[in-house]
């Protein structure tokens, strides 16, 4: 592994977000529950709360994100909160630097290669962010309790990683693409998607959404984009 920068200590300035201690462990007495409707993800049309369960016990989760930049580090943010350890691969680590800086009492590299994961001698819960082209090695994630995040600019083609992830999420200009890997779904739900809306395509089902951000959130968004490395 190389590259790793920990979130421990982080850099001078305001925190916003510190991780909940992680007290549990495999094989030991479970003290603390994730909560039992997932990671929430945003406001659907109707006024629902949209909730994925990428944190399992019995199984690894797929998480594909196309072109959302923002609301990958948001999910980053809110996998931190779930107390999961979290592993960032980039070729463009700037990226990640204002996250890293601002995160407390967590679990959280970032590095540029990573040749094993979850690392050896880890706690569960584990996620991974990749933002490069492809996705990672089919041998990553593999793991209960653990949650890989494929979250490139464009969808790569034909890959069986895509095929076999749980979730699907995009916005306007790559959900046809995205609806293409689950032929059974009707493609007119691309067209009633208005502005500031995304999409959530799971194997039988598309749901649309509208990000929900937290004043936290909303301020670490605006300061990733200021100054060097901004987005």
């Amino acid at each position: 592994m190389s590259g790793a920068r920990h979130g421990r200590g982080g850099a001078p300035g305001t925190r916003f977000v510190e991780a909940r201690p992680r007290r549990w462990a495999p094989g030991t007495l479970l003290r603390v529950s994730l909560r039992d409707n997932g990671i929430e993800l945003g406001v659907t049309p109707d006024g629902s709360r949209l909730h994925h369960p990428l944190l399992l016990p019995n199984q690894p989760t797929r998480v594909g994100i196309v072109g959302l930049a923002d609301l990958t580090q948001v999910l980053a943010l809110r996998l931190l909160d779930a107390s999961c350890g979290l592993t960032v691969l980039t070729g463009e680590p700037d990226r990640w630097r204002e996250l890293l800086g601002r995160v407390q009492g967590a679990t959280f590299e970032v590095v540029s290669q990573v040749s094993q994961w979850p690392p050896d001698g880890s706690t569960a819960p584990w996620a991974l962010i990749a933002d490069s082209d492809q996705p990672p090695p089919p041998g990553f994630g593999r793991s209960p309790w653990s949650a890989v995040v494929h979250a490139p600019n464009q969808m790569p083609q034909g890959s069986a990683w895509w095929q076999s992830a749980q979730y699907l999420i995009t916005g306007p200009e790559q959900a046809p693409s995205v609806l293409n890997l689950r032929p059974r779904l009707a493609q007119d739900v691309v067209a009633g998607l208005q502005p500031g809306q995304l999409i959530s395509v799971e194997p039988n089902t598309a749901t649309v959404f509208t990000p929900s951000l937290t004043s936290t959130e909303e301020r670490f968004l605006r300061g990733a984009d200021v100054g060097p490395g901004g987005r």
